[in-house]
């Protein structure tokens, strides 16, 4: 009916109805003539066309070139479910390939390190929500379309709450997002020495390896155990469980502690270690200061 126009006043003007029934519009007609718009048959022909919602009190000019006369209510559709991160991830690199061939990943090497402890809530999905319905200009309503459930896939270490829309830690460790998965590492892997791109490292979780030296300057401190590949010179180790050091600890500044047991291949030049535990020496310890609360072990032929 009102694919080409309705026409009021013998053609003078057209009454159009947008497609999606939200707007209604009175342009110019074919007739060349200088009338005005009569008001009373325009309401008229509206009523007799079942125009009865969001008829204006007064025409308007409308960016078509006509003049709006009613205009309905659009419905505001939904929006899909959104995460809300309680704890901002690490910002993690791209996955290391650990073997080629077997196309495997080291995922405890991934970027840098937010700690976080047990039981603690990292991420909830927010529900999508329904839309608001509209209603055209004929007073029909008009649905909206409701917002998109997203399903949340986990990586290790968390856990999902009965809903599953809350995550949580379920170990003391690091949190990273890992293809969109949260995830919560309890070891965190240094594949090489440390140095400036590293940093210094304070992490929470259960073993921190360091598959390198430690150089002057830098300080290690984990909640866990700890283990250097390689030498410790002139630098702060921490560790909350044992300690082992298959190089050499070396330097006046470096400094050694744990609450547990410490081993070391050999120490000289002034170092000083603390051990918790055990303290075992496995070729010889010049010129160095050690605090035990456990035993002093040397094995191999060696010198103290």
């Amino acid at each position: 009916m009102f694919k080409g126009g309705l026409p009021l006043q013998e053609g003078a003007f057209l009454l159009k109805v947008s497609k999606e029934r939200l707007l209604a519009v009175v342009v110019p007609g074919e007739n060349e003539e200088a009338v005005g718009l009569s008001r009373e048959e325009l309401r008229r022909v509206m009523e007799e066309e079942g125009i009865v919602h969001g008829v204006l009190p007064e025409p308007v000019a409308h960016s078509s070139g006509g003049l709006c006369v009613a205009q309905g209510l659009a419905p505001i559709h939904g929006e899909d479910s959104k995460v809300k991160m309680h704890v901002k991830p690490a910002v993690v690199r791209s996955p290391k390939v650990k073997d080629p061939e077997r196309d495997q990943v080291d995922f405890r090497e991934l970027g840098s390190i937010v700690n976080v402890d047990k039981g603690r809530l990292l991420l909830e999905i927010i529900p999508p929500t329904p839309g608001t319905s509209g209603k055209d200009i004929f007073g029909a309503e008009i649905p909206p379309k409701p917002g998109k459930e997203r399903k949340l896939k986990c990586g290790p270490g968390v856990t999902l709450s009965s809903n599953e829309r809350k995550v949580f830690a379920d170990c003391d460790g690091k949190f990273v997002m890992v293809d969109g998965r949260p995830s919560v590492y309890e070891e965190h892997v240094v594949n090489g020495d440390i140095d400036m791109s590293v940093g210094n490292i304070a992490f929470g979780g259960k073993l921190l390896v360091v598959h390198g030296e430690v150089p002057p300057g830098f300080s290690l401190k984990c909640r866990g155990d700890i283990i250097i590949d390689q030498g410790v010179h002139n630098s702060l180790v921490m560790a909350g469980g044992n300690l082992t050091v298959a190089g050499s600890v070396v330097g006046e500044e470096t400094v050694l502690r744990a609450r547990g047991d410490v081993e070391i291949a050999f120490m000289e030049n002034g170092p000083s270690v603390e051990a918790g535990g055990n303290l075992l020496i496995r070729e010889s310890s010049i010129q160095c200061q050690g605090l035990v609360g456990g035993n002093f072990y040397a094995r191999g032929k060696g010198v103290v």
